[in-house]
């Protein structure tokens, strides 16, 4: 089986459509993501249809990455890599993150599940 190829600059870059210097719209700026409607918003009104822009190929790197993330990343890395874009929301502090990073995972994918059974198919190709 061919290697899926997943680097944490995929999830970086997707966290980076809400980042400092991106036009975000005015609607989606103040919301708080403590509040699940609130993600919901943010991730089907903005998030989404961001992802939608990128090339399928960019799109399944991502979402693999993604899979990959959740699956083995510590809290503190799936923390940095979404700080680092200097995003202009603040993460939730009332779940954890891996739990913000599935809640994204299920509205992005329709709850396909991200669980990994072999960790050996994923290839980490590094920064980009």
């Amino acid at each position: 089986m061919k290697a899926k190829k997943i680097s944490e600059g995929y999830v970086w870059r997707f966290w980076a459509f809400m980042g400092e210097g991106y036009e975000i719209p005015a609607e989606i700026l103040g919301l708080n993501l403590n509040n699940h409607t609130s993600i919901e918003k943010v991730v089907n009104s903005f998030l989404k249809p961001e992802l939608k822009l990128e090339d399928i190929s960019w799109q399944f790197r991502f979402k693999e990455s993604l899979r990959f993330a959740i699956n083995f990343w510590t809290e503190d890395q799936l923390k940095r890599c979404y700080e680092q874009t200097l995003a202009q929301l603040q993460l939730p502090t009332q779940i954890s993150i891996r739990d913000f990073y599935v809640l994204v995972w299920n509205l992005l994918f329709d709850y396909e599940s991200y669980l990994i059974e072999d960790r050996s198919i994923y290839e980490d190709i590094g920064p980009f």
